[in-house]
This record gives C-alpha cells, sequence and structure tokens, in this order.
C-alpha cells in the first residue's frame, strides 16, 4: 500500500513538473525569448545577443548563396577557417542548410520549425525578406543524401511493393527507404523507386475517378467531386509554378 501511493505521488510530482516546464517555454515565447537550450550558431548564450564572428559568417553565407554560391563550397570554407559550431563538429552541407534558413537569422521566434506572430527580443542577423529568399532557394535544391527539404504530399503513405516499407520523397522521384541503404531482399529483387510527378498524378487521378464513380452511385455528394478536381488543378498549378521558381534560382 506505501509502495503504490509513494508511487501515485511521484507520479503527480512528475506531470507537475512537466506542466510547469511548459508554462515556462510557453511565457518565454510570448515574452520574443526562445526556448533555452544549447547556444544556437550566431548567438551568444541566451540566444538573444549576437556573437559577432559566428552572425557575420552566417550574413556571408546567406550573400555567397544567394548571389549563386554552392552549399558545399559554403561548407568548406566554414571547416576551413575553423567556423566550428558550439558542439565543436565539422560543417556538413545538411547542417550548414539548416542554420541559413532558421527563422531566428530574421530575428522571428520560432517553436517546432514555425514562425510565432510575437514581438521577438533575438537580434537578427539578416533582414525577412534576405531570409524568405534563401529559404525558397534552398527548398528548390536537394540535401546531400539527394533529399528534397519540401516534402512530397505522399510522405509516409506510398508503400515499397517488394518489401512494404516505405517510400521517401527525393528531388524528382521516389524511392524504397531499404533501396537507399543500398540493401536487397533475401531473393535479390530490386526495391520499387517511382517518378514523384508521376506518382502524384496517377494517385490523384485514382481519387478523382474513385469519387465520381461513388457521386454517379449517390454515396457522396458532386460538390466532393468538384473539390477533387479543385485539388487536382491546385496541383498542377503548384507543380508549373515550382518548376518556373526552379529557373529563376537557377
Amino acid at each position: 500500500m506505501f509502495l503504490r501511493i509513494k508511487v501515485a505521488v511521484s507520479a503527480q510530482e512528475s506531470d507537475l513538473k512537466g506542466q510547469r516546464v511548459k508554462a515556462a517555454h510557453r511565457q518565454r515565447l510570448e515574452e520574443g525569448k526562445p526556448i533555452s537550450g544549447r547556444r544556437p550558431y550566431g548567438w551568444k548564450t541566451g540566444g538573444l545577443e549576437l556573437e559577432p564572428v559566428e552572425a557575420d559568417a552566417i550574413r556571408e553565407g546567406v550573400q555567397h548563396v544567394l548571389s549563386g554560391g554552392s552549399i558545399s563550397s559554403l561548407q568548406k570554407g566554414w571547416n576551413t577557417s575553423s567556423l566550428f559550431g558550439p558542439t565543436g563538429k565539422p560543417w556538413t552541407g545538411g547542417s550548414v542548410k539548416k542554420v541559413l534558413r532558421r527563422w531566428r537569422n530574421a530575428g522571428v521566434v520560432e517553436q517546432l520549425g514555425e514562425p510565432l506572430e510575437v514581438e521577438s527580443q533575438i537580434e537578427p542577423i539578416v533582414s525577412r525578406a534576405e531570409l524568405e529568399e534563401i529559404r525558397l532557394k534552398l527548398e528548390l535544391q536537394s540535401s546531400p543524401t539527394g533529399r528534397p527539404l519540401v516534402k512530397s504530399w505522399l510522405s509516409g503513405v506510398m508503400k515499397c511493393g517488394v518489401c512494404g516499407g516505405r517510400m521517401l520523397p527525393r528531388k524528382e522521384y521516389c524511392a524504397c527507404a531499404v533501396s537507399t541503404e543500398r540493401t536487397q531482399t533475401v531473393e535479390g529483387e530490386r526495391h520499387v523507386a517511382i517518378a514523384k510527378h508521376w506518382a502524384e498524378h496517377r494517385v490523384m487521378m485514382a481519387l478523382y475517378f474513385e469519387a465520381k464513380h461513388s457521386a454517379r452511385w449517390g454515396t457522396v455528394k458532386t460538390a466532393d467531386v468538384d473539390r477533387v478536381r479543385a485539388i487536382e488543378a491546385e496541383l498542377v498549378e503548384a507543380q508549373k509554378e515550382r518548376q518556373e521558381a526552379h529557373r529563376g534560382c537557377s
């Protein structure tokens, strides 16, 4: 009996502690302050005041990429100049991209990667316009592993027909996650890879015809079919805009 009471009290104290931590984090965000943690690259401890050398490196890096420079050359430059982050580890292409596209670079408070519309106390490194421009440019580039930062709306939906594993989006196609690790099945079968635009179009058309068939038999309203058509048109238009933006940034 005593042990059960002690466990219940400990669990309650743990819940209360978690609630206090969440409340403290929420208060900091509302005050325009980032949630405390590891010192972010470019700022001093606390994440509000700039670290001059690191901030200059980020500012120059943004201009370097916007003017047509590559991430790989920027990565090599930072490593050669020993401009390492708080962990002291050498930069990779992925970590450089992650630093350049942070909302906090423009002094914007963010939570889980999304900007918050609050009055920020973070000292900015670049302007909001510059940040949005480089975020767009980086979204149109593939990562060092070939995986795009813009995810397909089929992420987590498509499955490999060979092993049943999940399909991962790449810049121009979707491939089985197992295949990307350069492994094969016991039978030696090749895992599935498919052009991303073709897969998206086929799935959208299947949804459209399913909705149209169901509407004919009265199981769904005609308005649902119109909505599917509208979604398909939006998808085509988004694909055109992405291609035009890619040509403009290349």
